[in-house]
């Protein structure tokens, strides 16, 4: 389970099993059941296996690994550019004083 413990719920991930991968939502870990919205199945060679699932629930135990999908965090470009915006805000302040 600490395999999912960095990433917040929402994050657009890539979860590993046996000899394909899951890419979707983080929608939480129940009962050693990890959840992902809007999921979709990948084999090895990065074609897809199956169509968008709503929910899809992956078993701990056959989790091999996790990750980011393009490094990216679930926000979308406005909610980074808001994140800047702010962050100058606290600078400019930080100046003033």
């Amino acid at each position: 389970m600490m395999l999912f413990y960095p990433y917040p719920i929402g994050s657009f991930l890539v979860v590993g099993v046996d000899s394909s991968f899951w890419i979707g939502r983080f929608a939480g870990i129940l009962n050693g059941v990890a959840i992902l919205t809007n999921a979709q199945l990948f084999a090895n060679m990065g074609k897809p296996i199956d169509g968008i699932r709503p929910v899809v629930r992956i078993p701990i135990r056959m989790v091999t690994f996790v990750a980011l999908k393009d490094g990216k965090d679930g926000k979308n470009d406005n909610d980074k550019k808001d994140e800047k915006d702010n962050k100058g805000d606290k600078d400019k302040n930080a100046k003033q004083c």
